[in-house]
């Protein structure tokens, strides 16, 4: 096993050295066509590009073009930002196949066999790195090459996670990998199409892990995520039926931790308060609003009293 580790490690510094080689060869020393002046503009001055924004690689790109002050150009120490995620998402793909590759055939002691698999996997990083789109999206100030880079850590994660299944902690990945995802929001949106792919991988490998109630929270916050995006847009009912979701996830979790039964009348008047807060504000209507908010605050109140009492 740590002669296979050694061997996987040597491969991915080898497509990782190789991918970045070809890229710095081909980097432009100056700006690109269409959103590169931009982000390569936002990240030296920390600005706003356009929506959504990408706060996260803004941040970063400023972070770069200080540490690579050593060049005179900033739109090159951004393009070689590009470059080095791209090589670094084709070396963590190597280590993916490889992976997965193993977890279908097993142990291959053979070095013939493992040699075939390093080279098959070799050949479809390469595959991935030279092609057209991701090329050019690898050298030049673009958001697609540290977004892949989180996409196939996120996979990792899932895979590792999948080996240590029934040991203590392993939700603790689970946890890293949404975290993940939430900060890749901060670069771009397409990172959230593993997101669904890993849930479903969750559920059936181990539906516990899904429905732990630690594992609620991180659940509330991407909910949450989506309805401050959907709340900037306009106030609709799918904004409210968003917030009041997650309101009533909070509840039930907060039941759920002080071992209430969820069915108790101080958690159902909580939830409904709530309910009634959001259809008030939906509505327009005040007085509903405030009946809701006093609605709230008697059921909690209740709730806590009920809490104090049981302890």
């Amino acid at each position: 096993m740590e002669g296979s580790r050694r061997e996987t490690l040597i491969g991915f510094f080898i497509v990782l050295v190789v991918v970045f080689g070809v890229y710095v060869a081909t980097l432009p020393p100056t700006v690109s066509f269409w959103d590169c002046g931009e982000f390569i503009a936002v990240s030296y001055i920390l600005g706003v590009p356009h929506p959504p924004g990408s706060p996260l690689y803004v941040l970063v790109g400023r972070v770069v073009a200080i540490l690579l002050s050593m060049f005179d150009e900033v739109a090159f120490r951004l393009n070689l930002f590009s470059a080095i995620s791209g090589a670094l998402a084709c070396a963590l793909l190597f280590v993916l196949i490889v992976k997965v590759v193993r977890e279908w055939h097993g142990k291959l002691l053979k070095l013939e066999e493992r040699l075939i698999l390093y080279a098959a996997a070799a050949a479809a990083s390469f595959m991935i790195a030279f092609s057209s789109t991701f090329w050019d999206n690898s050298i030049e100030a673009e958001v697609y090459s540290p977004v892949a880079v989180i996409m196939l850590i996120v996979t990792l994660l899932a895979l590792i996670w999948q080996d240590r299944v029934r040991e203590a902690g392993s939700k603790k990945l689970l946890i890293v990998s949404v975290y993940l995802l939430s900060l890749s929001i901060g670069i771009h949106l397409s990172a959230m199409l593993v997101a669904l792919p890993l849930m479903i991988f969750v559920v059936i490998w181990n539906r516990d892990s899904v429905f732990d109630k630690r594992f609620v929270p991180a659940i509330l916050a991407l909910v949450s995520i989506w309805g401050v995006v959907r709340l900037s847009e306009a106030w609709t009912g799918t904004t409210a039926f968003i917030i009041g979701a997650v309101l009533a996830g909070l509840a039930l979790y907060v039941a759920w931790e002080r071992t209430w039964k969820v069915d108790h009348p101080a958690v159902l008047g909580t939830i409904a308060a709530l309910a009634f807060c959001l259809w008030g504000l939906w509505k327009g209507e005040i007085v509903l609003f405030a009946a809701g908010v006093g609605a709230f605050l008697v059921f909690a109140y209740w709730g806590g009293k009920l809490y104090q009492d049981w302890k």
